[in-house]
């Protein structure tokens, strides 16, 4: 396989929380031969309901945007060619009664989420980051996830019922057999991975796994060229399975033919 190898099937994005589709700038930059289609997720300021082809795409979810990105997969189930879901965020294990008066607390008005916003996200990106420094193109977002609005939304949805079993999900996506890939960070401590790792090896075994040994929760920042790695090594591996898939099933009609 060529290392110019090209795949014009579309990655579709859902970013984390609090996050934008900006998250995936470092991604973009990093995968110039792919097409990277970043979604403002449900209730974000710049959300929008138009209809995306999703032909033949990869769905990708970050942190809490994997469970919208599975939501997507299990409704465009025939249509989809894989899920890759980084540093998982599927339990809320780290939710304890203290966040949770707190994000309470802050809910009751936009005006207390934008005092302690700036705050918020200063300790966000360091505890995503570790165990490395907050790179500069993560707190470059600053600005956008201290937004009214964005961190507001983020609080928010965590206190929200859970609509969707993701367990079942799971299941559904892996009877259609579509590879599913999880990429997570070793080290990640955001979101207690080795708990959300360990319940989807528990429902979905087929599943490929990339460990980063060396990373925390925000991998699309600390290591964004290790992910792009990955995310280039999963579309040429699916792509090979595809074509020798279809190239089995076309020796298969052919035995049959001259039969």
């Amino acid at each position: 396989m060529s290392k110019h190898f090209t795949d014009n099937r579309p990655i579709i994005c859902f970013h984390g929380s609090p996050g934008t589709e900006e998250d995936f700038l470092p991604l973009k930059n990093q995968l110039i031969r792919s097409t990277l289609i970043p979604i403002s997720r449900k209730g974000y300021p710049k959300h929008s309901n138009h209809v995306i082809s999703t032909s033949g795409a990869f769905v990708l979810g970050y942190s809490w945007g994997c469970r919208e990105a599975l939501e997507y997969s299990f409704k465009n189930i025939n249509q989809i060619s894989g899920v890759i879901l980084i540093s998982p965020y599927l339990i809320n294990v780290n939710h304890n009664s203290i966040f949770i008066n707190l994000y309470k607390y802050l809910l009751k008005s936009k005006h207390l989420v934008n005092i302690f916003s700036h705050r918020e996200i200063i300790k966000f990106f360091k505890i995503t980051s570790y165990p490395q420094t907050v790179p500069s193109d993560y707190f470059d977002n600053l600005l956008s996830f201290a937004n009214t609005d964005v961190f507001y939304r983020s609080i928010s949805e965590k206190l929200e019922s859970q609509q969707y079993s993701y367990a079942s999900i799971l299941r559904a996506i892996d009877k259609y057999n579509i590879p599913i890939y999880i990429v997570y960070g070793g080290k990640d401590i955001y979101t207690e991975i080795k708990v959300n790792v360990s319940l989807i090896r528990k429902i979905s075994p087929e599943s490929f796994f990339y460990e980063v040994k060396d990373g925390g929760h925000a991998l699309l920042w600390t290591h964004t060229f290790r992910i792009s790695e990955i995310i280039q090594e999963i579309v040429r591996t699916n792509f090979l399975l595809q074509e020798y898939t279809f190239s089995n099933s076309s020796c298969c009609q052919t035995s049959l033919i001259l039969r």
